[in-house]
């Protein structure tokens, strides 16, 4: 049963990550935008350098 959630979470975290990056592509200038955003909706998955 967790495992389950798990691959579910893992999935739908694939699919975010994979949506963000092409539009980051099509729109090269809005990288930085993208990003934050992503930076916000999952705090924890980015960390500012």
């Amino acid at each position: 049963m967790l495992q389950s959630i798990f691959k579910d979470i893992e999935n739908r975290m694939d699919k975010v990550g994979n949506i963000s990056f092409l539009k980051a592509e099509k729109h090269g200038n809005e990288m930085a935008s993208v990003l934050a955003l992503a930076g916000i909706k999952k705090p924890g998955m980015f960390k500012a350098w």
